[in-house]
């Protein structure tokens, strides 16, 4: 749809770090999805929109982790 792509152009270890956290979230969704008591009522999503899905979470920990959740900011805004 029309979410907005993101690219880790990062390098060395930061960009390192990135990719883990992104496998870390996104082992988390997998599970959380596992878990949902009605998988029929989703849609299924393509690439774009699970990407954007694994980054929304991973973005909303980071304001958790950095006590920005109260604050309203482009850069945060999904």
């Amino acid at each position: 749809m029309g979410a907005p792509r993101l690219h880790n152009i990062a390098t060395g270890q930061t960009h390192a770090m990135i990719q883990r956290a992104y496998e870390r979230v996104e082992i988390e969704v997998m599970e959380d999805m596992a878990r949902c008591g009605r998988p029929g009522e989703h849609r299924t999503l393509d690439v774009h929109e699970y990407e954007w899905l694994i980054y929304t979470d991973l973005m909303w920990k980071v304001k958790v982790a950095l006590g920005e959740t109260n604050r309203v900011e482009a850069l945060w805004s999904s």
